[in-house]
C-alpha cells in the first residue's frame, strides 16, 4: 500500500554563515577575550555593542578632571554637587540602614589629618565592609551632598590609594553611557584592553584629503596603549 504521505517541499537554500574570528575587531564582544567580555556580551547590544570595533566607537559622552584630591575640610567648603576626589582612609563601614519607608543606605565612615567624612551609598551594598576594610586608604570620588550640617560624598567610586593614577580616579575620567548589567568601571577596563590591543594598528579610515591635518587613528591609539 503506497504511503499517503507527502514529500515535503524544500525550503529557500540558507547561506552559511562563517562564525566571526575569536580576535581582531570584528570579533563579537564574548569572543573576544578581554575582560567582562561575557557580560558585555550579554548585555552590550543594548549599547550598540556588538564587536570589538563596536567597543572602540563606543566614545566618552564627558571626562571627569579627578586629577586633584581634597581633604576633608576642603570638601565640607564646596558648593553643592561638585564631584570631587578626596585620599582617606576608612575607619568603619556600617550596616546598611535606612528611615522607615525610605531608601536603604550603606554609609562608611572616613578621614584625613583633617576630620572625618561620611560616604553614603544607596542600596544595600553589603560587599563594601569586604572592599573597605578599616585602616585601608582609598581615593574616593563622588558628588558633595549636605545633609543638614553634615557634608558626605555620594555614591562614590574609589581606588586604592597606590593605584590613584588608575582609570577611575587620580586622572581624567571618562565618563560612558551605561546599560544595566555593565557598569563604569567595567567598561572602563574593557575599553582600555581593547585599545591595548588594537588601537595602534586601527586601520586608517578617511582619506588623505579629506583627514587633511588631523592625527592618524592609530597615532591616537598609541596615546591610549
Amino acid at each position: 500500500m503506497a504511503s499517503s504521505s507527502r514529500p515535503r517541499r524544500a525550503g529557500p537554500a540558507r547561506e552559511a554563515v562563517a562564525p566571526p574570528p575569536a580576535g581582531g575587531l570584528d570579533a563579537r564582544i564574548a569572543l573576544s577575550g578581554l575582560p567582562g567580555a561575557s557580560r558585555i556580551g550579554r548585555h552590550g547590544g543594548r549599547l550598540g555593542i556588538v564587536t570589538v570595533r563596536d567597543l572602540l566607537f563606543h566614545l566618552p559622552r564627558e571626562h571627569r578632571d579627578l586629577r586633584r584630591t581634597h581633604t576633608v575640610d576642603e570638601l565640607r567648603a564646596l558648593p553643592e554637587r561638585t564631584l570631587a576626589s578626596a585620599r582617606l582612609t576608612v575607619l568603619r563601614v556600617a550596616t546598611p540602614f535606612s528611615r522607615r519607608g525610605g531608601t536603604p543606605r550603606t554609609v562608611a565612615v572616613v578621614a584625613d589629618e583633617s576630620g572625618e567624612l561620611e560616604l553614603t551609598w544607596f542600596g544595600a551594598r553589603r560587599y563594601l565592609d569586604r572592599r573597605l576594610p578599616p585602616g585601608s586608604s582609598f581615593v574616593f570620588s563622588g558628588r558633595v551632598r549636605r545633609r543638614g550640617w553634615q557634608v558626605t560624598l555620594e555614591n562614590a567610586e574609589f581606588v586604592p590609594a597606590d593605584e590613584a593614577g588608575s582609570l577611575h580616579a587620580g586622572r581624567l575620567v571618562p565618563v560612558y553611557r551605561l546599560t544595566e548589567g555593565i557598569d563604569a568601571r567595567l567598561l572602563r577596563v574593557a575599553i582600555r584592553a581593547a585599545l591595548d590591543a588594537h588601537g595602534a594598528s586601527y586601520p586608517e579610515y578617511l582619506g588623505e584629503a579629506l583627514r587633511g591635518d588631523l592625527v592618524p587613528i592609530a597615532q591616537i591609539g598609541r596615546a591610549h596603549v
